[in-house]
């Protein structure tokens, strides 16, 4: 009898615990699912942001020796300056040196700053001129793109070229990228002829990806 009575109760215990996994049996694969779909999507992520192409343009020779000679020059105007204080002020002749050498220094070592990085992606190209100024822009909406040394520019960093044309100068080769929607931006490259060269391979794919979508 009492046999008899443990068989049913490990029945019932047996009954109930099917029934949980019943109900709890989909939701783990639908959550299993979910994983595996998001674990995927996010790879895919990671494989668009990854660049096809980076180029990391420095500064040239020319602006470090021109800045590095301004350097120079601000020094020598410290020292100077320092001079004609004379020595009845200690006090003010070590400031003047002080703050001088400051601003020299600084301008010395301002080329190591001028680094233009630009990267082509699939979809994107993302520019950035001296850790500062970004710009991102479409792929697909890229009108033409070509060497431009002779551009003037003016200076490094971002400057204003025209009317929505904006250069990131760092020294070195130049692109002009020309957008649909009219903006233009110029961008210092390590290398011209690859960049141009790897943004016309990534346009072509995705000109070709186009037409077999339509």
């Amino acid at each position: 009898m009492q046999d008899g009575i443990y068989a049913a109760a490990d029945a019932r215990c047996i009954k109930m615990l099917r029934n949980k996994l019943i109900k709890i049996l989909p939701g783990a694969l639908g959550f299993g699912r979910t994983w595996i779909l998001g674990a995927a999507s996010a790879k895919l992520g990671c494989m668009e942001a990854n660049p096809n192409f980076v180029s990391i343009a420095r500064a040239d020779s020319q602006a470090g020796l021109i800045l590095k000679a301004v350097a120079g020059i601000v020094l020598l105007t410290g020292v100077l300056m320092a001079g004609v204080a004379g020595a009845e002020s200690i006090g003010q002749t070590l400031l003047i040196l002080g703050i001088n050498l400051v601003v020299a220094l600084g301008i010395f070592l301002l080329p190591k700053t001028f680094i233009t990085r630009s990267e082509i992606t699939e979809t994107q190209i993302r520019i950035e001129t001296m850790k500062i100024f970004r710009a991102t822009l479409p792929t697909a909406g890229v009108l033409r793109a070509f060497s431009d040394p002779g551009l003037f520019t003016g200076g490094y960093g971002l400057r204003s070229v025209g009317r929505g044309h904006r250069a990131y100068i760092s020294g070195g080769e130049q692109v002009t990228i020309e957008m649909h929607d009219g903006r233009i931006f110029t961008l210092s490259v390590e290398s011209a002829d690859k960049f141009l060269a790897e943004l016309a391979h990534v346009r072509a794919v995705h000109e070709g990806l186009s037409s077999e979508l339509k």
